[in-house]
């Protein structure tokens, strides 16, 4: 055996040894409630602009996030490492209170405050239940592209769990808001639940590409299945 195939043998099977989840951190999904009863609607003080900005953020993520969820039960039957599944299993949870979170946050905060959502959350809804959809436009996709679609999806999943990841860094380091005088709870509240959730989303990010990795590996043979991590 030549020196060039030993080598392409070890990498393969360093490749299929590879773990899905190598953080040892565990997700602990936390439920979330604000009180936005005392948080102005410009809560970062003479920066109107900035505010809306920023609150405009609660009105994308309910649905998002909801179809975070829909998308990672589908992808479960293809995860066999046991701590990416629990990571998964864990991130669903976590997704799913976050979006309430948000919710909460269109219908206590924004339309108390007699801002007009409806017309912009019928869009979100649009872009996730029928753009997005497992039958985009209502066109059944053919079985054979079907987990094609799949993957393509978790990738703008983890496309955004970067962003987010950025978000909520600049969130919990910048100190121009404290300087400005932020309402905390709107500070908190507005980037992904910053309150429980930022720190975690920078791992975030690997799971959601492990996730992707091992949906798109499952057309390998069951004994590389196996170790798709």
């Amino acid at each position: 055996m030549t020196d060039r195939k030993q080598m392409a043998q070890t990498g393969f099977r360093k490749l299929f040894k590879r773990k899905g989840s190598t953080t040892p951190h565990h997700i602990e999904p936390r439920r979330v409630e604000f009180d936005w009863s005392n948080t102005p609607l410009d809560w970062i003080p003479d920066q109107p602009f900035a505010s809306h900005f920023i609150n405009e953020i609660n009105l994308l993520l309910p649905a998002g996030e909801f179809w975070f969820c829909r998308l990672y039960n589908q992808a479960m039957p293809y995860i066999t490492d046991d701590k990416l599944r629990e990571d998964v299993q864990a991130f669903i949870r976590q997704e799913a209170m976050h979006a309430r979170a948000h919710g909460g946050a269109v219908e206590e905060y924004l339309n108390q405050k007699g801002i007009e959502t409806a017309s912009y959350t019928k869009k979100e809804d649009w872009l996730f239940e029928t753009l997005l959809a497992d039958e985009p436009f209502g066109v059944k996709v053919p079985k054979l592209l079907q987990k094609r679609w799949l993957v393509f999806r978790l990738g703008i999943i983890a496309a955004v769990e970067h962003m987010t990841c950025v978000l909520g860094n600049y969130v919990l380091e910048n100190k121009s808001w404290d300087e400005a005088g932020a309402d905390e709870v709107g500070r908190m509240a507005k980037i992904p639940c910053v309150a429980v959730a930022a720190a975690r989303r920078c791992c975030s990010c690997s799971r959601m590409r492990a996730i992707s990795s091992c949906v798109t590996s499952s057309k390998l043979p069951a004994s590389a299945l196996k170790n798709c991590r």
